[in-house]
């Protein structure tokens, strides 16, 4: 387990994806801009766990708990098979902390704040309802109009996915 760095806000997501992506839908949705990421200039340190177990981890959510000066976490997970399963172990995790979360994770996201001032944020990808992750979240957000070029990546991924693996090489 990584030890997390001692920042006020915090947001631990499953992998690099979601430290790339994050960053640009928060600048595109709310205009705020992210910053300067090698300078460290930015609203949350994104912490990558190394998949969505690890974003749960009991140890990193203990850890993280009694981490002084703490502000805010934030949790981005992939709902994988069932959102209302994935809510139930956020649940499990953050209950002591947070007495008063609610039996199901409400449609618009959580936003929790605990008796200590901490806040609490989470987000189960894509719309914490549906079953799946961040990339059904991007497929959400395509454009009627660029549907067709869509529709053509995915054929020519299809495509080049069935030529045989030793046909591929480079040359």
């Amino acid at each position: 387990m990584t030890i997390l760095r001692c920042d006020r806000n915090v947001l631990l997501v499953e992998g690099t994806e979601e430290r790339l992506v994050i960053p640009e839908l928060v600048e595109k949705a709310t205009g705020i801009l992210w910053g300067d990421r090698r300078a460290k200039e930015h609203p949350v340190e994104i912490h990558m766990c190394g998949g969505d177990r690890e974003v749960l981890n009991r140890k990193r959510v203990n850890a993280l708990l009694k981490t002084p000066h703490l502000e805010a976490i934030g949790l981005v997970i992939d709902a994988n098979g069932a959102a209302a399963q994935r809510w139930q172990r956020v649940r499990d995790r953050f209950e002591h902390s947070f007495p008063s979360l609610p039996d199901s994770i409400p449609p618009e996201g959580l936003f929790a704040l605990n008796a200590a001032g901490l806040r609490l944020g989470v987000w189960i990808m894509p719309d914490n309802q549906r079953t799946g992750m961040l990339e059904t979240l991007l497929c959400d957000l395509i454009r009627q109009d660029q549907m067709p070029v869509f529709e053509h990546a995915k054929q020519a991924t299809a495509q080049a996915q069935a030529i045989p693996r030793h046909s591929r090489m480079l040359i």
